[in-house]
């Protein structure tokens, strides 16, 4: 692993640094045009509005390099959850999911 990979892996790990970039002004203010909300509800209802704009949409649930099993297990039930809901409401989109989650 080349020396920037392990430094963004430190980074995006570390709770005091994770917790600030979450929680500053300036990153909300930048992430929201990239992140549908929080929450499934608010996901689902960008996800609609932007298919009316004719766009698809990808569903990326963050949290990498993740050991807990148990936060494993919530993440993959969080994932088939989305996919349900998804399908339910018959939105043009694809959910990502990434095998260090």
């Amino acid at each position: 692993m080349r020396l920037w990979q392990k430094l963004m892996i430190f980074l995006a790990t570390h709770p005091g640094i994770k917790e600030r970039m979450e929680n500053t002004g300036l990153a909300i203010r930048l992430a929201r045009r990239f992140v549908g909300g929080t929450d499934e509800q608010a996901a689902l209802a960008k996800a609609r509005d932007l298919n009316r704009q004719n766009l698809a949409v990808s569903f990326f649930s963050l949290g990498e390099y993740v050991t807990d099993p148990l936060v494993i297990a919530q993440t993959m039930d969080r994932l088939a959850r989305m996919i349900h809901l998804a399908r339910k409401a018959d939105l043009d989109l694809h959910i990502s999911v990434d095998p260090t989650q």
